[in-house]
């Protein structure tokens, strides 16, 4: 555990009440409970979010229904059935500012465990840190832990260690057997990225489609700043091909100080690239480089034919292109 403690050190050592209330707002959100039994003439409900006895009617197993305390949206459960598989898990990241360094974010990917089947009164949520990151201009970090939960023994750790490569573990959790909710905080990273370079990230308009809890994106923005062009180019194909780990076909400078010298591309290109409104990739700004270089200089319509029709013979047509021009 020494050895990573220069890491750890951005990090809290505790989960604060904001993470915990994110966890039961939000983690949990769509599987509460209320526990039904009769008792005399009358049916009684447990609800699992608000804590609270009431009086119910008509609820069936395994029915959707609404808490009359707090709103909440819940399935009933009859207290007769039995419970030994009813342990709800989920996982989720949440960002915050480092504790270290005033320019860099963090992360942490938390697993969480509801367990209702010994009793279902008053279940508090149990947590298990299995990732750190961390986030600053030049770099990324992933600190990785392995775990699981245990019935008899709650949570298990074990397995610390530096990741070659900042990734996601939603992966993990989204084969998992049982349904895992998968989140990530968004009030969180607004909160995080305040007063330090990764507020240009544009983080907003990322289709989290590609990275939905955004570890991935937030490091290649600390490596490469660029990226906050293309996101307000409207080329987000050329950073979800970066992260997808798809051929960028050498298109790209990442580490370019300007977007002529990013694009490798004059500014009056880039202009006419920019008002053909046409989906930008690493194929198509290849070609376009190619077209001004051997002074082709064909229009972005006639661009995206060539690409339309023989992007898929790329390999070939470079081939070709030792002998004659685009």
């Amino acid at each position: 555990l020494n050895e990573y403690q220069e890491y750890l050190a951005h990090f809290s050592n505790e989960l604060s009440q904001d993470i915990q209330q994110y966890a039961t707002d939000w983690v949990f959100f769509y599987i509460r409970y209320i526990f039904y039994k009769r008792q005399g003439k009358y049916q009684h409900g447990y609800c699992t979010h608000c804590r609270t006895t009431f009086k119910t009617s008509s609820l069936w197993h395994n029915g959707e229904t609404i808490c009359p305390n707090c709103n909440s949206t819940c399935y009933a459960k009859a207290v007769g059935r039995g419970r030994k598989k009813l342990i709800d898990e989920g996982y989720f990241v949440y960002y915050e500012k480092s504790l270290v360094n005033p320019e860099a974010i963090v992360a942490r990917g938390i697993y969480a465990v509801r367990d209702y089947v010994d009793d279902y009164h008053d279940v508090e949520t149990k947590y298990l840190v299995r990732a750190w990151y961390i986030f600053k201009p030049g770099n990324s970090v992933m600190i990785k832990q392995d775990g699981y939960y245990s019935r008899a023994d709650t949570m298990q750790m074990y397995g610390l260690h530096k990741c070659a490569s900042v990734h996601s573990l939603y992966p993990q959790y989204e084969s998992n057997t049982r349904d895992a909710m998968l989140c990530v905080s968004y009030a969180s990273i607004k909160t995080a990225i305040t007063d330090t370079q990764f507020r240009y990230s544009v983080w907003e308009e990322y289709d989290s489609d590609h990275d939905s809890d955004l570890v991935k994106y937030f490091s290649l923005f600390a490596r490469y700043p660029c990226v906050e062009y293309f996101m307000k180019l409207g080329f987000e194909n050329l950073v979800a091909a970066k992260l997808e780990g798809g051929n960028t076909f050498n298109a790209i400078n990442w580490r370019g100080k300007t977007l002529q010298k990013v694009l490798k591309l004059p500014k009056r290109e880039i202009n006419n690239l920019k008002a053909a409104n046409v989906d930008v990739d690493p194929l198509l700004l290849k070609l376009l480089q190619i077209s001004v270089n051997d002074q082709s200089n064909l229009t972005i319509a006639e661009i995206c034919k060539i690409k339309s029709e023989y992007g898929h013979y790329f390999g070939y047509m470079q081939l070709v292109l030792k002998y004659a021009t685009l």
